[in-house]
């Protein structure tokens, strides 16, 4: 078998591996962007606000999808007549969007609207979710489960809840000073701190 045969069946069969290499890699890619658009999570807002379209997207869309495009965490896919986010992250993402959307002033009887564990939820722009490694201040004073006073102005970083659904209980493990762990014990009924839960945003504020 001459040289140049020999070279023609190496060249052959290299372009067959690199084929098959190509093929091999783009099925992957295909799997792993089927694997996040199945983990993306869909959050519709309701903004109750009788405003044009094109200015509801200039004062609310376009700058928390920035706001999601900073943290990484998704962005804004639908400005029709909802605001539609979709989200990598459900719990962090609802966390911010609740604290942009508030930051630029909507309505506070704004619904955020999502499927969790195959239910249908909707959750108030009120209701905060405190994010680990986040500052809080006070911007109106409450009492705790414990007749503790939390008067405007404290802050702390909040570090982890646990809750207790036998007492409705409700744990947060905060520092005042970045060493120190300090629990604040609420409970989410009507007759105890159940007023501040389910209306957190008016209460704190991440600084």
């Amino acid at each position: 078998m001459d040289t140049e045969l020999l070279l023609a069946i190496a060249i052959l069969a290299g372009a067959g591996v690199v084929i098959a290499f190509e093929r091999r890699f783009d099925a992957a890619r295909a799997r792993a962007a089927a694997a996040a658009a199945a983990a993306a999570k869909v959050v519709v807002v309701k903004v109750p606000e009788s405003v044009p379209q094109l200015e509801r997207i200039a004062k609310y869309d376009r700058p928390l999808d920035a706001a999601l495009a900073r943290e990484s965490l998704g962005k804004v896919t639908g400005t029709d007549a909802e605001l539609t986010v979709e989200l990598a992250d459900l719990w962090r993402g609802l966390a911010l969007i609740k604290r942009e959307l508030l930051r630029l002033g909507v309505p506070r009887d704004t619904r955020l609207e999502f499927v969790q564990n195959g239910v249908q939820v909707a959750d108030s722009v009120m209701h905060l979710y405190l994010e680990p490694g986040q500052r809080y201040r006070v911007i109106k004073a409450f009492t705790d489960h414990d007749r503790d006073a939390h008067p405007e102005g404290e802050e702390w970083t909040f570090l982890r809840s646990a809750f207790v659904p036998y007492h409705s209980g409700m744990s947060w493990f905060v520092s005042f000073d970045g060493v120190q762990e300090t629990h604040i014990r609420m409970q989410s009924t009507p007759e105890e701190q159940g007023p501040v839960l389910d209306n957190l945003a008016d209460y704190l504020v991440a600084v």
